[in-house]
């Protein structure tokens, strides 16, 4: 021991506070090897990635066992959910469904995050879980309570009023959504309060939320990101549409799969998972249209393989609009796999007149 610390000491001369803690552990033996203070700092010396960085306990992930039972508590939680709510009208076992998949979620990533050593107080969870929608919890853990002072900014007025107007334009949507219903029937007017339902919620309540949170100094990033801009269907999925959704893939799949499947295997796999998350929160609900949700985002996996070529990466950088283009119809052409006549008819016209903007 005492000569792994003198190559501890000579390995850090130019850190002063390594080799006092070196020298420290040294001149009190007695404490032990696997005791002490001493030996808590030796250990932070000799594993700085294992510590939070604010002089906290050595991170140990749970044994493999007990994190499996810890993941799969969300999983059970799902289930159960899903008995319980067989009875309930579909709409509404929809959004419990799209609710219970979100906390799921939510409990999926603080966990990992956990495990990589970072530290949330009881105030910065509650903010996590119920005040942002996003899935990436590591800007609530590392900005300390001085650093979000200095670091508060004020969101440009641009931002803001571009908030606004798309949350005034989803309303004004869904007012006109029963005129619509009269004239072109249901489909039209679905569409219509579909589109109207992303630019109030998406595009306007969760816009307001990424403000407020830039102006307390924690760097979040609103959760849409202009998808009309978007030049290529990479682009689309992986940085402007639902950046929560591909925060969550990013953690719990891409992360842990992308050494074994590579890149392109782990996108595929996101696509997969994203199919069976739909079938659950649409088709199960709607007790009907199985397949199509899955389907429509397996369309996606030879979209993005194919314009990762280089000769597509080449012809879209010359030609944005044929980016754009492509991007549409990968997106767009298919959405009736998504939202397929049964999802209509059987939870989203009941809903949308049980909210009064149907008849």
């Amino acid at each position: 021991m005492t000569k792994a610390i003198d190559r501890l000491t000579n390995t850090h001369t130019n850190s002063l506070t390594t080799s006092e803690q070196c020298m420290k552990f040294a001149s009190s033996p007695s404490q032990g090897e696997g005791r002490g203070e001493s030996f808590t700092q030796l250990h932070k010396a000799l594993n700085p990635k294992d510590h939070d960085g604010l002089g906290g306990r050595a991170t140990q992930r749970p044994a493999l066992p007990l994190r499996i039972a810890v993941i799969a508590m969300p999983a059970l939680a799902l289930g159960t959910i899903a008995f319980i709510t067989s009875e309930v009208r579909p709409w509404l076992r929809m959004w419990t469904f799209a609710f219970a998949v979100y906390f799921a979620c939510k409990a999926w990533v603080l966990m990992v995050a956990r495990w990589n050593g970072q530290r949330f107080t009881f105030k910065r969870l509650l903010q996590i879980v119920f005040c942002w929608a996003g899935m990436q919890p590591e800007p609530f853990a590392t900005v300390s309570n001085r650093e979000s002072r200095q670091n508060k900014t004020e969101p440009p007025q641009a931002k803001i009023l571009e908030g606004l107007w798309k949350f005034l334009a989803g309303l004004l949507l869904f007012a006109t959504a029963g005129t619509l219903q009269r004239q072109f029937g249901d489909s039209v007017a679905v569409w219509a309060c579909i589109s109207a339902y992303c630019l109030v919620l998406h595009f306007g309540i969760l816009h307001f939320f990424a403000a407020y949170w830039q102006r307390a100094g924690v760097p979040v990033e609103p959760i849409m990101q202009w998808p009309a801009r978007s030049t290529s269907l990479n682009d689309f999925w992986a940085r402007r549409w639902n950046r929560a959704f591909r925060d969550v893939c990013h953690i719990l799949i891409i992360r842990p799969t992308r050494r074994l499947l590579g890149p392109a295997g782990a996108l595929g796999l996101v696509f997969i998972a994203s199919g069976l998350v739909h079938e659950l929160i649409m088709s199960v609900p709607a007790a009907g249209g199985f397949g199509g949700p899955f389907a429509y985002f397996t369309l996606q996996i030879p979209g993005c393989w194919l314009e990762r070529r280089a000769s597509m990466k080449r012809l879209m950088r010359r030609r944005v609009w044929i980016g754009r283009v492509w991007t549409a119809a990968w997106v767009i052409l298919p959405l009736p796999l998504l939202v397929n006549a049964t999802f209509v008819q059987n939870v989203l016209v009941p809903f949308f007149t049980a909210m009064g903007v149907m008849q």
